[in-house]
């Protein structure tokens, strides 16, 4: 068996191994191709993202409200004292 080295690139700056590979790997061009295909989705890029987008900002709204809640929460805590009475419909 003689060791031969990889296949030589065809025209397009690809390894020859056949559609799957080729999908997978590519020259700059067609990987920039790519990203952006994939960041238009088909033409539903906008819609698609416009959801991760409120998504994301529904998730930061809700953290920055159970931050301040936390804190209201702690500052009352710290405000009763340790011989306060229990508030009715507290959980013990």
């Amino acid at each position: 068996m003689s060791a031969a080295g990889p296949p030589a690139l065809d025209n397009e700056g690809t390894r020859p191994w056949g559609a799957a590979h080729s999908a997978v790997r590519g020259t700059y061009k067609q990987r920039g191709r790519k990203m952006s295909s994939f960041f238009a989705m088909s033409g539903y890029g906008f819609y698609v993202w416009s959801a991760y987008g409120v998504a994301a900002l529904a998730l930061a709204v809700e953290l920055f409200g159970l931050r301040s809640r936390r804190r209201a929460a702690l500052a009352e805590a710290r405000l009763a004292g340790p011989d306060a009475p229990p508030v009715p419909g507290a959980a013990e």
